[in-house]
């Protein structure tokens, strides 16, 4: 199982998935992308997406998180010092704009650097849990992710930020919400009050509350002694 539904399981030795069909989309140009990552290993490079010689997001063989892109034979890469915990559900991202790349960990900022603009060597295939064949990660033209990798998501966007990156994830599985509070305002006379919210995925449940505390909004509270989710198995 996934980190919300299904995903894919990568073995470590041989297992990946491409296209040749996509890959220019996201060269030469602002790009950010984003995935929810359980690795097995923290001591082995394991590519996570790559753009052929283009760039690449992945992990290094010290646990941490690195972009990576190639211009006129060099490459240029940024780490984080954070590392990625092992069998533990985590969300990586970075925001690209063909200068300079900055990385997160779990929403969360951990670093930026210029690693100048890609450089199409040779084709646009992408790659999700493998490098392209030499140059990128380790060299050797394989880096094979040892884990699962679920819901990415690739975007060619100039405006994404932070906070953007941030409220990604708080919209990414059962019991994260995005909570908004508004200030006072007199509202005797109204009837009406409109609420707009729309999913992603077709056939997702959605569900909205409005309430004056967390608990009437059906958050826990300092109250709060248990939750439970209960299942209805056919």
């Amino acid at each position: 199982d996934g980190y919300y539904g299904k995903a894919r399981n990568f073995n470590g030795s041989s297992d990946y998935l491409e296209t040749t069909t996509t890959g220019s989309t996201f060269y030469n140009t602002y790009v950010s992308g984003e995935a929810w990552i359980k690795t097995n290993v923290t001591n082995a490079y394991q590519a996570i997406i790559n753009n052929n010689y283009n760039w690449s997001f992945m992990l290094t063989n010290s646990g941490t998180l690195r972009f990576q892109a190639y211009n006129v034979g060099n490459y240029t890469s940024c780490n984080t010092s954070a590392v990625v915990p092992a069998n533990q559900w985590t969300n990586v991202s970075f925001i690209y704009n063909n200068s300079s790349v900055y990385l997160y960990i779990n929403g969360i900022y951990q670093t930026n650097c210029s690693v100048g603009a890609a450089a199409a060597s040779a084709g646009y295939t992408m790659r999700v849990g493998r490098q392209a064949p030499g140059g990128m990660g380790s060299g050797a033209g394989t880096d094979y992710f040892n884990g699962v990798i679920d819901e990415i998501r690739l975007n060619v966007d100039s405006a994404r930020y932070d906070n953007y990156v941030a409220s990604d994830i708080g919209r990414s599985a059962r019991d994260t919400r995005l909570v908004r509070t508004f200030t006072s305002k007199d509202m005797s006379s109204a009837t009406k009050l409109a609420f707009d919210i729309a999913a992603d995925r077709p056939g997702t449940w959605l569900e909205a509350t409005i309430g004056e505390s967390d608990y009437d909004s059906y958050i826990c509270d300092a109250n709060t002694v248990s939750l439970w989710h209960l299942d209805e198995l056919t």
